[in-house]
């Protein structure tokens, strides 16, 4: 006994590591999948099929895990392509993932509906009890390695229907030609529940939405009762968005005074508005500061639109009164 004691601790050290565990994991998840698929096929059962696809579906996100986690590796000899890192691939494979599920889910539950309308008799049905409980198993295995909860479906049927005649011995199968179909269509739905707001929630992370329960009005107005020198104008430009599952980001263009000294926006309003941005949980900001300047006159706002109109030289002719008279203004220069 403490020689078996010795060796699951042995091997549990062996594994310490996320991406050996990860790798255990796809190995694991792409072999039940293959098998289910090949003996659904041969046994004619839609949910063992439907599981074994659900199964590969997860082996892509694996994938993404593995790949996130060789990058994080080796950051200084990828930071020349990507200088952000690669947190999002875990989120874009995540998403192939489930929209794989919900494109499979559609084919299955046609197939499914096909089945209770048309039944066929289901061959060898302790089959599908051995392969749905190997599912488990492999459910049961990943908690253990990433000390999660990991909801797999299998593909079980239920082991009282009887399959053996006992007057003749022959094997019947007259209820479970029904029950396969629509242990299908459940498992469909749990998974596409699911995977629907999954989905919903990626997407919204890689197109950078404001994160839930955060309303930038409220955190503009906050920002500006603080810092009364951009109280007076009133206008910048604020983008406040999740660029990570855990990571929330802010930029901020702010317009203040020219009178204003560099040092002071710097110091005394950058730490008032970084206070205000970590009570709403930002963990990265960047601050730009931009001045107003004095208000030109008329003359030298002509010059400027020449300049622009000059070199710009799009949807205005030589005959149009401010073109004319933005040549003439710079004639007299």
């Amino acid at each position: 006994m403490p020689a078996l004691i010795k060796c699951c601790q042995s091997c549990l050290h062996k594994i310490s590591s996320k991406t050996s565990r990860v790798s255990i994991m796809f190995v694991l998840t792409i072999v039940t999948a293959t098998f289910e698929i090949i003996y659904g096929i041969r046994a004619r059962s839609n949910s063992l099929i439907a599981d074994g696809l659900y199964s590969f579906a997860e082996g892509i996100c694996l994938i993404g895990v593995i790949l996130v986690l060789h990058y994080s590796r080796q950051v200084k000899h990828h930071e020349k392509k990507n200088t952000f890192g690669y947190e999002r691939l875990e989120l874009l494979f995540g998403l192939s993932q489930e929209v794989f599920l919900l494109s499979i889910s559609l084919g299955v539950i046609v197939d499914a509906i096909n089945h209770l309308v048309n039944p066929i008799h289901i061959h060898d049905p302790k089959l599908l009890i051995y392969l749905g409980a190997g599912g488990i198993v492999i459910g049961i295995l990943g908690v253990v390695l990433f000390e999660s909860v990991i909801v797999v479906m299998s593909g079980l049927t239920i082991h009282f229907v009887p399959h053996i005649d006992p007057v003749t011995g022959k094997e019947i199968n007259t209820w479970l030609k029904y029950i396969d179909p629509i242990l299908t269509l459940i498992m469909v739905v749990v998974i596409a529940v699911h995977a629907i707001p999954v989905i919903f929630s990626i997407s919204t992370v890689l197109i950078e939405n404001v994160p839930r329960g955060i309303n930038t009005q409220d955190v503009m107005k906050e920002i500006v009762a603080a810092v009364p020198a951009i109280k007076k104008n009133n206008k910048f430009v604020f983008n406040y968005f999740r660029a990570t599952p855990k990571e929330i980001y802010a930029t901020l263009h702010l317009i203040c005074d020219e009178d204003v000294m560099l040092s002071t926006c710097t110091n005394r309003y950058g730490k008032e508005i970084q206070n205000i941005l970590k009570s709403y949980c930002v963990r990265y900001f960047t601050l730009q500061f931009e001045y107003v300047q004095p208000r030109q006159s008329e003359e030298l706002v002509v010059y400027n639109c020449a300049y622009e109109l000059l070199r710009k030289r799009r949807g205005h002719t030589l005959d149009d009164p401010m073109t004319k008279s933005a040549k003439n203004a710079i004639t007299h220069i």
